[in-house]
């Protein structure tokens, strides 16, 4: 190919949308920038240790990071006022739906986002298995054998402690919890 083009992004004007009697302008284009920073945001509320839980017994903080989602969504491409907003709007879905329906590449970017909620799960998946850990335990006792002949009581002690740590992120796996 001889010739080369060199193509300039424009993005898409605004749009006008009535909701509710209230005329809502929507940027419907979510940049590059835009959705690294809404990623980077779900995914840290996603996965967050709870200081309270919506939902008991769930791992994840996933009702917290979709409503945290669509806030800061209305916050980069609509003219609306999140912080006045009734907290029920995040749950209506003909709001949201208003909203991101108008958003080009709303459904191309909650495929990326929920690819890497599914990529981390499986890595932490990975990572508590028991092959993993038991690894871990191998690889330290190796460590503590090699360095026999010259330790000092503080590093047995070390030792120790790494050992149950290493024991309490076994009984921790859910591998081990299934199989009681």
């Amino acid at each position: 190919m001889k010739n080369k083009v060199k193509l300039e992004f424009v993005a898409p004007k605004v749009i006008n949308v009535v909701y509710k009697n209230a005329e809502v302008e929507i940027t419907p284009f979510l940049t590059t920038a835009q959705q690294i920073y809404l990623i980077n945001e779900y995914v840290k509320i996603y996965f967050e240790k709870k200081n309270f839980e919506f939902i008991e017994n769930s791992e994840y903080s996933y009702l917290n990071a979709e409503y945290t989602l669509i806030n800061y969504v209305l916050q980069l491409v609509t003219n609306i006022d999140a912080e006045s907003l009734d907290n029920n709007f995040y749950s209506d879905p003909d709001f949201v739906s208003t909203i991101t329906g108008q958003i080009k590449n709303y459904n191309d970017f909650r495929n990326k986002l929920n690819f890497i909620i599914n990529e981390i799960k499986q890595q932490n998946i990975l990572n508590n298995s028991v092959g993993t850990v038991l690894s871990d335990l191998v690889e330290k006792a190796y460590s503590i054998l090699d360095k026999v002949s010259d330790i000092s009581p503080e590093e047995i002690e070390k030792a120790k402690e790494s050992g149950l740590e290493l024991l309490k992120k076994l009984e921790d796996s859910s591998i081990i919890k299934d199989s009681k």
